[in-house]
């Protein structure tokens, strides 16, 4: 349930306009509540009534957290569960200790909407798919990219205002996505980057060395503490990459999508939230 819009406009299946009166139906009836902390101050949907540290777990990833960091921090001390995402330094370092890496990467779906898209074999293509211009870094990534446009090097793509199955047919068309070159820090949690290396993507983001730190072999290229200069370089890198041996290519893409599999599966993921339910109802109190 979302209370509006993404950038991108995913469908829903609830919305708070249309909704509402079965949302509080189902809250009253709902043995267990899995939500952003952003839904407990909705204004007419009742979740305080019922919501309790027993049934109700508060979820939620990237800048909405970031924002209310420290009624975050109150709301644990209070006893509330709260699972951020654990490849964001940002939020685990300052949360207790966050229980696992809790996106969930729908891999069956991504490939289902991607087949049959053929990338371009005559050109290197690359994509970026900000949810925010500003802290993405939309504009220093098409200064960078901009010669290599112009000279007919590469072919760019910035795609936005699209449902999420339109985006990942979008995505399916390049070879490269550049994720995030601007403030935000970003993680191999972020779906954006994750969906690139099931389509096969060489990503490009500005990773923190945390999440080298819980995966080494995460199949991405940084930008972290690079200056304008290697950022060009990584880029450059990453074009003469995807040109050459097709069997290179569909080897890698394979590792990356095992590797996508591995650990951010519905399957792999439903595991570790059966696990971590069981805790928050079962839990002793102080």
């Amino acid at each position: 349930m979302v209370d509006h819009k993404t950038y991108l406009d995913y469908p829903t299946d609830w919305t708070l306009e249309d909704n509402l009166a079965e949302a509080n139906e189902f809250i009253q009836t709902a043995d267990l509540i899995i939500l952003q902390d952003v839904f407990l101050d909705v204004e007419g949907l009742d979740i305080k009534k019922y919501a309790n540290h027993r049934n109700t777990i508060i979820n939620g990833t990237g800048s909405a957290m970031r924002r209310m960091i420290q009624h975050l921090q109150c709301a644990q001390q209070e006893g509330w569960a709260i699972v951020p995402c654990l490849a964001d330094e940002t939020l685990s370092m300052k949360l207790c200790s966050p229980p696992f890496e809790n996106w969930i990467v729908p891999v069956e779906r991504i490939l289902e909407l991607s087949k049959g898209i053929e990338k371009p074999n005559d050109i290197v293509s690359v994509c970026h798919a900000p949810t925010a211009l500003g802290i993405k870094g939309t504009k220093r990534i098409e200064e960078i990219l901009k010669p290599m446009i112009e000279s007919g090097q590469i072919k760019y793509e910035r795609i936005t205002k699209l449902s999420w199955e339109e985006a990942i047919k979008a995505k399916a068309k390049h070879h490269i996505i550049l994720d995030s070159f601007g403030t935000l820090t970003s993680t191999y949690g972020a779906g954006n980057a994750l969906e690139g290396l099931v389509l096969g993507q060489t990503v490009i983001s500005k990773i923190s060395p945390w999440a080298y730190c819980l995966h080494p072999d995460l199949p991405m290229t940084t930008t972290w503490y690079e200056d304008e200069e290697r950022m060009i370089n990584l880029v450059v890198r990453a074009i003469s990459d995807n040109l050459g041996d097709e069997t290179v290519h569909k080897k890698r893409d394979e590792l990356k999508l095992d590797w996508v599999t591995k650990h951010f599966s519905a399957e792999t993921q439903i595991t570790k939230w059966e696990h971590y339910i069981n805790w928050v109802q079962t839990r002793k109190m102080t």
